[in-house]
């Protein structure tokens, strides 16, 4: 609009009032994703001017202004006539470029004029015009009056071309010529001095820099769908009031100081002061930029947990979570909380900046800020926390005792992400533990249809109230499972296949639910089908000594050889019955022997006796049925055969 610079100054001080084709100035983008193309129209209808003559004194209508000094210049010509805006905005989305949006729009706005006289004023378009002029919206800016503004890019042709008929010779003042009252007469106020257009320059550069970062934030909330938290939202409106706020207070102060280095009563350094003290302060364009950029990174960040949690239900706001706390049919309520989106320590210094800029120092612009999301400890920490969550979440997907939830919560105590326990509706813990990953389970015996597994728990400070055993057939997809209550540190896994390869693993198992699983143990192979051995046959020998006899197992899978027998006993007393449990000592035979002598009992004691194979692998059958119990002779008793005893034949 050719503004010179000390009306442009004036202008960026909102000393001038703009009307007309003028609010142009005002006009600018109110996102970084669009681009932007303007049409101007312009025409003159006449030229007036002053004479010599007429700038006599005798002429002077008013001159009390020359010794009141209200005015510096007069006019002395004006040129009439007037001219409009077309300004037209295209979207751009993430998968086109900027360049070639803006060569598109840029062919289109400039076939107007040249279509405009055509009757209709309808454009042919190409069969592969890259954008529809549908898709352009138009504001427009101008010295005429309009029944409609143009909104489309059809009715942009419409209005251009029916302008000169609008106009009927008339006009408004598009350019003036100003002479110096004080070439009239001595007394009149008079400009002392101008202002630097470097300055003017950097006041405009500030006061723009200040509305480019509006545009940024104006994009983040538009995309509305990359963040899902209330929190996050409230932060960058409240971005926008307070940098509006404080952009209305540089442009008063630059209104304030501009009239005064004009009339000389303050130097351009008060100007400059304002500008340095804007550079320094909380408001700087670093620290704006920095406040996006870590806003924008945290919304990233956030967004790859939320991912990585896909499975449970996120939570906008407190009153929300409040709501499904309170009304959740669980007993118990498990929420992955963001405990810090809430805390920004760039708006409360805003704010108090803005209360009182004195009281901040002239250094703060140099002042560090921590965010949670650049933060490698605390970052590692809500990563491990997310894959636990998320684990436990897909563990216990199908609970009705324990609802998950992912929320944002305010938390001054916890730096990034912790877990909240809810138990029936009240808050019991602000930093749950999960049950921990325990480790593979240790291979004890094995039989043909049984698996002795040894469970270690892991170290966590939440009770543990049992396991979850799982094993599956290697090659197959299904896991069976199998609860165990209480933490024994042995279990046995029945009901197997024989020559079959398993692989188990186990998982912690707390009152809120069941940890994440272990790693599968090392593969294991149950013994082919094999049956205990026969009943033994126990016959007294002496007051310490007792003879067995007993047939072999009666099945035994091929490819599998009998290295010893396994003999146990134990003595018959009050506190033990036949069916009770006690315990049993062991004798090894050392060979495949189907007899054997046990020396070292008790005197005149009642006995058990059974028997197990144990195999080359070292895993043993199933126990023996009972003997028939026997006594012991007493010392002074003889056995019948105190020679020995013959082989016991069995039929």
């Amino acid at each position: 609009m050719n503004i010179h610079g000390d009306l442009k100054a004036s202008v960026l001080g909102g000393m001038v009032d703009i009307g007309g084709s003028a609010k142009y100035l005002r006009d600018t983008k109110t996102s970084k994703k669009l681009v932007r193309m303007t049409l101007k129209y312009s025409m003159t209808t006449q030229y007036c001017h002053l004479t010599m003559n007429h700038l006599g004194y005798q002429n002077i209508s008013y001159p009390d202004v020359f010794d009141k000094g209200t005015a510096t210049h007069v006019v002395t010509a004006v040129l009439y006539g007037a001219q409009a805006f077309f300004v037209f905005d295209q979207k751009v989305s993430t998968n086109e470029r900027d360049k070639d949006i803006e060569g598109s729009l840029k062919a289109e706005v400039e076939k107007i004029p040249k279509v405009a006289i055509n009757l209709g004023g309808e454009i042919k378009k190409e069969n592969n015009e890259k954008i529809s002029s549908q898709e352009f919206k138009c504001t427009f800016y101008g010295d005429f009056v309009l029944e409609n503004n143009p909104v489309t890019y059809e009715d942009a042709v419409k209005i251009y071309s029916s302008l000169p008929k609008l106009l009927r010779g008339h006009g408004v003042p598009l350019q003036v010529w100003l002479y110096p009252l004080e070439k009239l007469n001595s007394k009149a106020a008079k400009l002392a001095r101008g202002i630097s257009i470097s300055l003017i320059c950097e006041a405009q550069d500030t006061l723009e820099e200040l509305c480019e970062y509006n545009k940024k934030c104006n994009d983040m909330l538009k995309a509305s769908e990359l963040f899902v938290f209330c929190a996050t939202k409230e932060k960058l409106r409240l971005f926008q009031e307070l940098n509006k706020q404080h952009s209305q207070i540089l442009q008063k102060e630059i209104a304030m100081v501009l009239p005064l280095i004009r009339m000389g009563r303050t130097e351009e350094d008060k100007l400059a002061n304002t500008l340095t003290r804007e550079s320094q302060s909380p408001f700087s364009s670093r620290r704006l930029s920095e406040f996006l950029d870590q806003t924008s990174l945290e919304i990233k960040v956030v967004n790859s947990y939320l991912t990585l949690l896909k499975e449970v239900r996120v939570i906008a706001d407190q009153n929300e979570l409040e709501d499904m706390v309170l009304g959740s049919p669980h007993q118990f309520v498990l929420v992955f909380a963001f405990t810090f989106l809430h805390e920004e320590p760039f708006l409360a210094d805003w704010k108090q900046w803005l209360r009182n800029p004195d009281s901040s120092s002239p250094r703060c612009e140099q002042k560090a800020y921590s965010s949670w999301v650049k933060d490698n400890e605390t970052r590692k920490k809500v990563n491990q926390l997310a894959e636990s969550f998320s684990k436990f979440a897909k563990a216990n997907h199908s609970s009705e005792k324990t609802q998950l939830l992912v929320a944002s919560v305010a938390d001054q105590e916890t730096k990034g992400v912790s877990i909240h326990l809810y138990e029936k509706g009240l808050l019991v813990s602000t930093s749950f533990e999960l049950p921990v990953k325990p480790p593979p389970p240790q291979i004890g015996g094995v039989t043909h249809d049984c698996v002795e597994l040894i469970l270690t728990s892991a170290s966590g400070k939440n009770k543990i109230t049992g396991y979850q055993v799982e094993y599956q057939v290697v090659g197959e997809d299904d896991w069976t499972t199998i609860p165990v209550s209480g933490k024994p540190e042995e279990f046995k896994v029945r009901g197997l296949q024989p020559s079959t390869e398993y692989v188990f693993q186990c998982a912690n198992v707390c009152e809120v639910g069941r940890g994440e699983s272990s790693d599968v143990s090392c593969a294991v192979r149950t013994l082919p089908p094999t049956s205990p051995p026969g009943k033994p046959k126990a016959v007294v020998v002496g007051p310490q000594c007792v003879s067995l006899q007993w047939q072999g197992p009666s099945v035994v899978g091929a490819g599998v050889k009998i290295k010893e027998y396994r003999i146990e006993y134990r003595e018959k007393t009050e506190a033990v019955s036949e069916e009770g449990e006690g315990e049993w000592c062991e004798h090894r035979t050392g060979n495949d022997k189907m007899d054997c002598a046990i020396d070292g009992l008790t005197p005149q004691t009642v006995y058990w006796f059974r028997v197990s194979a144990v195999y080359d692998s070292s895993w043993r059958s199933e126990s023996s049925e009972k003997s028939d119990p026997v006594m012991t002779l007493s010392t002074t008793e003889e056995a019948t055969d105190s020679g020995g005893y013959e082989p016991l034949s069995f039929f």
